[in-house]
């Protein structure tokens, strides 16, 4: 996971349709692939459609094995 997208950080929370939310993200987008927006999901985006869905990807696959292994005693 970090191999392919390096890490995912954690952006503040932001109140939906506002700018708040958008200034949330604003310092991480340069420099990540993926981000985690508080009470809200993950983004990811890419150079075209296709690149940000296969990062999406990534990022559920991943958070799936972490899912099983703390379920399973890591």
């Amino acid at each position: 996971m970090v191999l392919a997208l390096g890490c995912i950080p954690l952006a503040e929370y932001g109140t939906p349709g506002t700018p708040e939310l958008t200034d949330q993200l604003r310092p991480f987008v340069q420099n990540y692939d993926a981000l985690l927006m508080s009470n809200h999901g993950v983004v990811t985006y890419g150079a075209d459609l296709e690149d940000a869905f296969n990062r999406m990807d990534t990022v559920e696959h991943f958070a799936k094995i972490s899912m099983y292994t703390r379920i399973l005693g890591r």
